[in-house]
């Protein structure tokens, strides 16, 4: 097992802002656990980082939490988690906002041969259940009541405005 300090400093659009967490590492034949938490200050606010990562021959799972504080009350929380085992995938996203949490369990699954993203949870209060297929270079969205939409699929979004793309 090996045990790890971090300090350093995070660059945001030219601010600085002070970080510090710890991490773990484990090994033991084909088994990995790791562990790292970093608090950063956000002037005013602070962000808790934590990520959790085990894995066990073909399985994998690995867990992302995003925590912001304000006076030392939690004000909004990120979960991410993602889940690998025999080739099948399976994610959770769930946001907790104004004291809101929405929820989307996504699933890795066949039909017809081709493989695509089965997505269940709750938004704005509501039940939601659609597909993905990615086809074409495009995500082709088909929601519950049959509609559906397209959005390209992009290989690389580092700066999505200055390729004209808009997400709300």
């Amino acid at each position: 097992e090996e045990e790890y300090a971090l300090e350093g400093v995070l660059v945001v659009d030219g601010q600085d802002y002070p970080v510090r967490g710890t991490r773990s590492v484990e090994e033991e034949g084909n088994e990995s656990e790791s562990e790292t938490e970093l608090r950063v200050d956000l002037g005013g606010r602070t962000m808790l980082v934590e990520q959790e990562s085990e894995s066990e021959g073909r399985e994998q799972e690995q867990e992302y939490v995003y925590s912001v504080y304000r006076n030392g009350k939690l004000t909004e929380k990120t979960v991410i988690e993602y889940e690998s085992e025999d080739g099948e995938l399976e994610l959770l996203l769930e946001i907790t906002k104004d004291e809101k949490t929405e929820t989307l369990t996504f699933r890795d699954v066949s039909e017809n041969g081709e493989r695509i993203l089965q997505a269940k949870g709750t938004f704005n209060g509501e039940r939601v259940q659609f597909r993905v297929y990615i086809r074409q270079g495009k995500y082709h969205y088909v929601f519950q009541d049959g509609s559906s939409s397209d959005f390209d699929r992009l290989e690389d979004d580092d700066d999505d405005r200055e390729h004209g793309h808009r997400y709300d």
